[in-house]
C-alpha cells in the first residue's frame, strides 16, 4: 500500500512537509519587522544575536516610526514637581525597560511633551548642570538628547511653559514648538504673553515665531496643548468668574504665525459655565477633538469637522458617568483625554480608566498617585530618533 502525500489532509489535520529554512534579505526583514511594537522587537535579541543591532538601523527606526504612530500607553504625573509619575501600558505588547523608568525617576526632570516614541523633559536646574535646558528621550532605545533654550530664553526660574514635540514625516527628525508664559511689559498692566519658539532637530537651531499679546478674557490650560494640522489648541477654562465671556479655544498657527479663538459648538455652550469643564484632543484624520464634561451627568465628544479652521463641530459621542462607573455623586472626573480617536482616558481620585467608544467598555488601569488633576501624556511604543545629538 503506497504512502500518502505529506501534504494530504488526513482527519482533519494538514501534515506539512519540513521546508529549508528561506532567508531574507535585510531589508524586506526590516519592512517585517517595522510593523511592530518596539518591544516586541527589542525582545527578539534573546532569540537571536543577529537581531542585536537592527533596531539602531536607521531604516528600521524609520518604518517603525511611521508604522506604530498610535498610542499605546500613558505617563500620568503632577504639572509641578520633577522625577514624579506613573506609567501605564494599555497591551502586554507595548512597553519600555525598567531602566529607562529608573533613569527618569532619578535624574530630576519633568515631563512636559509626549509624541510619537519621544518624551521631552524640563530639567531641574538646581540637580544638574545643564540648567534650564529641556532634553529629548526615547526610552525604547534608550537614547537622550540635550537641548538649551532658546538665546533669549532663559528657563532657570522655572516659568510656566507649554512644549509640543511633531515628528517630521520621514520618521527621523522631529519639531518642539516651546512657549514661554510672561506677564505684559508694563508693571500695572494685567497682560500675559505668550512667547513662541520652534526648535527643529534637522537644523540643530531656534526659531522665534511670535508673541502672542491676546490670550482671551479667561484662562487657558496652558500646560496642555495640543498640536494638529498646523496649529496649536488651547482649551479655556469655564468658571462663572466670567459671566460675560463664553469659554473658547486658543488657536496659534504656526506656519502663518497668526492666533485666533475658535468657539464651542452652540449645544455645548447651553451648559451653565458652572457645570462643565473641557478639554481638547487629537482625533483621526489630523482633526480635533473636544471633550465636554458635565459634571454629575456624562462626557460628550465633538468632533471638528474638515477642515479644522472651518469652526464646524460634529457631536459623535455621549457617555454618561454612570456608565464610566461613576454613579455616586461625589465621584467626578478630574483629568481627562482621548487617545487614538477611541479610548477616553481619564482620572477619578487616586486611579486610572479608559472608556472605549466602540465596545462601551469601562477598563481601571491602577492607582496613579499623582494627585489632582494631573497631566495625561499619550505614549507610542516607537524607536524615533532623538536627533543628530542623541547619546545613549
Amino acid at each position: 500500500m503506497s504512502s500518502k502525500p505529506p501534504t494530504e489532509v488526513e482527519d482533519d489535520h494538514l501534515v506539512l512537509q519540513p521546508q529549508a529554512p528561506v532567508e531574507l534579505h535585510q531589508d524586506c526583514l526590516l519592512e517585517i519587522l517595522s510593523w511592530l511594537p518596539a518591544k516586541s522587537i527589542c525582545q527578539l535579541r534573546c532569540l537571536n544575536k543577529s537581531t542585536c543591532d537592527l533596531y539602531f538601523d536607521h531604516l528600521l527606526q524609520k518604518l517603525q516610526t511611521l508604522h506604530a504612530r498610535t498610542d499605546s500607553g500613558i505617563f500620568v504625573h503632577t504639572s509641578s514637581s520633577f522625577s514624579s509619575f506613573k506609567e501605564f501600558f494599555l497591551s502586554s505588547s507595548s512597553g519600555v525597560p525598567p531602566e529607562s523608568i529608573e533613569f527618569m525617576l532619578k535624574k530630576s526632570r519633568k515631563i512636559v511633551a509626549s509624541s510619537n516614541g519621544l518624551i521631552v523633559f524640563q530639567t531641574n536646574c538646581s540637580s544638574t548642570t545643564s540648567a534650564g535646558d529641556l532634553c529629548v528621550f526615547n526610552p525604547v532605545l534608550q537614547t537622550i538628547a540635550p537641548i538649551s533654550s532658546p538665546p533669549d530664553v532663559s528657563l532657570d526660574d522655572k516659568p510656566r511653559i507649554s512644549v509640543t514635540c511633531t515628528s517630521t514625516g520621514d520618521g527621523l527628525e522631529f519639531n518642539i514648538i516651546l512657549v514661554t508664559m510672561k506677564p505684559g511689559e508694563h508693571p500695572y498692566e494685567w497682560r500675559t504673553i505668550l512667547e513662541c519658539h520652534c526648535y527643529s532637530s534637522k537644523n540643530m537651531s531656534w526659531e522665534y515665531l511670535k508673541a502672542i499679546d491676546d490670550l482671551g478674557r479667561r484662562g487657558i490650560n496652558f500646560e496642555n496643548p495640543v498640536f494638529v494640522s498646523g496649529s496649536i489648541f488651547w482649551a479655556s477654562d469655564t468658571g462663572s468668574y466670567m459671566r460675560n465671556t463664553d469659554p473658547y479655544i486658543l488657536v496659534f498657527d504656526v506656519e502663518k504665525r497668526t492666533s485666533e479663538f475658535m468657539s464651542l459648538p452652540e449645544e455645548a455652550q447651553k451648559i451653565g459655565i458652572d457645570n462643565y469643564r473641557i478639554q481638547v484632543a487629537p482625533w483621526a484624520d489630523k482633526s480635533l477633538c473636544l471633550i465636554q464634561y458635565i459634571k454629575s451627568r456624562a462626557v460628550v465628544i465633538w468632533v471638528m469637522e474638515s477642515p479644522v479652521s472651518s469652526g464646524s463641530w460634529m457631536k459623535v459621542h455621549e457617555v454618561d458617568l454612570v456608565s464610566l462607573g461613576l454613579g455616586d455623586v461625589h465621584q467626578t472626573l478630574d483629568s481627562f483625554t482621548m487617545i487614538n480617536s477611541e479610548l477616553l482616558v481619564f482620572t477619578s481620585e487616586d486611579c486610572l480608566y479608559t472608556y472605549s467608544l466602540e465596545d462601551k467598555q469601562m477598563k481601571k488601569l491602577g492607582e496613579h498617585n499623582q494627585g489632582l488633576y494631573p497631566q495625561l501624556r499619550p505614549y507610542a511604543n516607537t524607536f524615533h530618533p532623538c536627533g543628530k545629538f542623541e547619546n545613549m
